[in-house]
């Protein structure tokens, strides 16, 4: 979900493991000169879902990265094939909707109702595919537990 910590964790995430991190919104923007929100805002969500998709494709091919992808990177039915690859581990931030940090996020800014029905569609994609749900209510905690579950497998 647009938000939930992805981002920040993840760059915490891979400092603490010495890994290199990537998030593909940042890949987005370098290739494209447009944060996110613009490109949704000027040529729509599914151009956008399009150039996620294609980053995502040439992303997952440099292994033992953190990537941080975006809220949306599953509502395209191909991206649940490259992400749940048995090579990758997915781990799924959650949180609770009233915490989520939505400014300058387009498709958060209908509402709470929206924003429920977002996560209704998005939820049970995201339990599809991931290795380990993980509850953000403190990023330091959530850091902690998927270090833990990375360093058992």
């Amino acid at each position: 979900m647009p938000g939930s910590g992805k981002t920040t964790i993840g760059k915490k995430l891979a400092y603490f493991l010495n890994r290199d991190f990537i998030d593909i919104d940042e890949v987005i923007y370098k290739e494209n000169k447009s944060k996110p929100g613009e490109i949704i805002e000027k040529y729509g969500e599914s151009h956008f879902r399009s150039l996620e998709s294609d980053a995502l494709k040439r992303v997952l091919k440099e292994q033992g990265k953190v990537i941080a992808t975006g809220g949306g990177i599953l509502t395209k039915d191909e991206n649940l094939t490259y992400i749940k690859n048995p090579t990758n581990i997915v781990y799924y931030i959650d949180r609770n909707l009233d915490e989520l940090a939505i400014d300058g996020r387009p498709l958060s800014q209908g509402g709470p109702q929206v924003l429920k029905e977002l996560y209704k569609k998005r939820n049970i994609r995201y339990e599809t595919v991931c290795d380990l749900k993980i509850f953000n209510e403190d990023i330091y905690d959530t850091i902690h537990t998927i270090a833990k579950h990375y360093l058992t497998i």
